[in-house]
């Protein structure tokens, strides 16, 4: 090319006699200066004549491009078949053995290849097929996906119902990521009856530091009520078999979080409600790789805003959060059940004080936390201290909360089970094997019960009630009817005189 002019975001390319056609996906290099990197890049041909053609950048450039430039077409094939069946309905795409590259998803790609509804990408197996995101293009983008769409399109919704993602490997290559704000993940989308099963996400994690943003490893959206989209909630959306292993952890933490399992809503303008009906988060796996060194702020699980949502049969390890973990989003009822937890240093843990969780449902979770460590949790429900209790009906029965592999000794401090701000709370059949006094607590709570809730060795554990301010806090213990048919029974030792 002779030249790249602009008029605000669309760069008019001059070279004489090009073959391009409008559509075409092309790679422009070789522009220079302060404006270079919104000139260089993958893009969509827009409109051609004989001896032009046009782009659309991620930018407005200063001034037309500087430098000694190229084009070529896009070696992304991948990513070309994926915009070529953009109008082809619901479709099966199968990949064979080997290794795919695509420039994935971001807010505000323009072309780039998208999910669409009915569209089911089949792996011919874990490790056997493998999709690497190379994103090339240096930009102000926030979070890059594998696999991804616009969630609202001209003004209205873009639900991708039926689209489906299984039996592959999704290379996140963070570090090959040109943004030096960016986060990498494996999948993000919305859409009824949408799912990723059997998917492997390796390099994935968040380099956000100056501007604080979440990254997701798999994010199924169950709702987003943010301008332009409008979707109260979608059914039956989940994350099923999955793995999540070798994460990029850059050596300086970044202030930034990412969650790996994540089923919830996007956007909910405050009052308002966007609640997916039955997700699912089932039989996923994850080993974060920390090891008594939690400086990452990894998240495993996430859930929120749905109506009988599933978080069962999961393995995390090693990872300074388990889950669910929620620090603001509510949810009608959850059930979280029959988990593993292994060196974490709080397992399952919501964080908020007005969206609340009205049904919650803790049961056969195996809980390990991480030694050496102050402030452990197993199972926490905060409040905030909230005026009345955002929470609703709680139970937490048949789990076991102990320390990794079995470990004892002062210097491992937590409590087991902490629930504020509930209006029913009932606590039953726990083993807990932990150093803490007060190993179950609640504090503003409506009506409690505990019912045998024991040590290993058989020993009953009593719930108290939290009452006065730190750090003179008065721990208040519950009877139950241990305590009660112990005291019947000393009683009937005194007789009348």
């Amino acid at each position: 090319p002779s030249a790249i002019s602009r008029t605000t975001t669309t760069a008019t390319v001059t070279l004489t006699a090009h073959p391009f056609k409008v559509g075409d996906r092309v790679l422009v290099a070789g522009a220079t200066g302060a404006d270079g990197s919104l000139y260089n890049g993958s893009f969509t041909v827009a409109t051609i004549a004989t001896n032009t053609f046009t782009y659309i950048m991620v930018g407005t450039p200063s001034a037309n491009a500087a430098g000694t430039f190229s084009v070529r077409i896009d070696p992304y094939r991948f990513d070309a078949v994926m915009r070529s069946l953009a109008s082809a309905g619901p479709v099966c795409i199968y990949l064979g053995p080997g290794e795919f590259k695509t420039l994935g998803y971001y807010e505000g790609l323009s072309g780039g290849a998208q999910l669409k509804p009915g569209m089911r990408i089949v792996g011919s197996g874990v490790d056997v097929t493998k999709v690497t995101l190379v994103n090339t293009t240096a930009n102000t983008q926030k979070a890059v996906y594998a696999f991804g769409h616009d969630l609202g399109v001209g003004g209205a919704a873009n639900l991708v119902d039926f689209a489906s993602i299984e039996s592959l490997t999704v290379d996140c290559n963070l570090n090959g990521q040109s943004g030096a704000m960016v986060a990498a993940g494996a999948v993000r989308m919305m859409g009824n009856h949408s799912r990723v099963s059997f998917v492997k996400a390796i390099n994935w994690g968040n380099k956000h530091d100056a501007t604080p943003t979440p990254g997701f490893v798999f994010l199924l959206i169950t709702g987003d009520l943010s301008a332009g989209v409008g979707v109260a909630g979608v059914v039956n959306c989940g994350i099923d078999q999955c793995l999540a292993i070798t994460p990029t952890l850059p050596p300086t933490p970044p202030t930034a979080p990412v969650t790996v399992f994540q089923v919830g809503a996007k956007e909910v303008p405050s009052g308002a409600a966007a609640s997916g009906d039955a997700p699912y988060i089932r039989n996923c796996y994850l080993d974060a790789g920390q090891v008594n060194s939690f400086g990452h702020d990894v998240r495993a699980i996430s859930m929120s805003w749905c109506k009988a949502g599933v978080v069962e049969g999961n393995q995390v390890r090693n990872v300074k959060f388990g889950g669910p973990y929620q620090t603001s989003e509510g949810a009608y009822e959850i059930t979280v059940r029959n988990n593993v937890f292994q060196n974490v240093t709080k397992a399952i843990l919501w964080q908020m004080s007005t969206a609340g969780i009205q049904k919650l449902l803790v049961e056969g979770n195996t809980i390990e936390l991480a030694t050496g460590t102050l402030g452990l949790l197993g199972v926490q429900l905060e409040d905030n201290a909230a005026g009345s209790p955002p929470h609703g009906d709680v139970v937490v029965r048949n789990n076991r909360i102990r320390y990794l592999n079995g470990a004892t000794g002062a210097s491992n401090w937590g409590n087991g089970v902490q629930i504020f701000g509930t209006k029913n709370l009932a606590v039953r059949d726990n083993i807990l094997e932990l150093a803490t006094t007060f190993q179950l607590i609640d504090r503003r709570c409506t009506a409690v019960k505990y019912f045998n809730n024991l040590t290993s060795s058989g020993a009953l554990i009593r719930g108290q009630l939290q009452t006065g301010t730190t750090p003179s806090f008065v721990y208040l213990p519950y009877n139950e009817l241990a305590t009660e048919a112990e005291e019947a029974f000393i009683l009937g030792f005194f007789k009348r005189a």
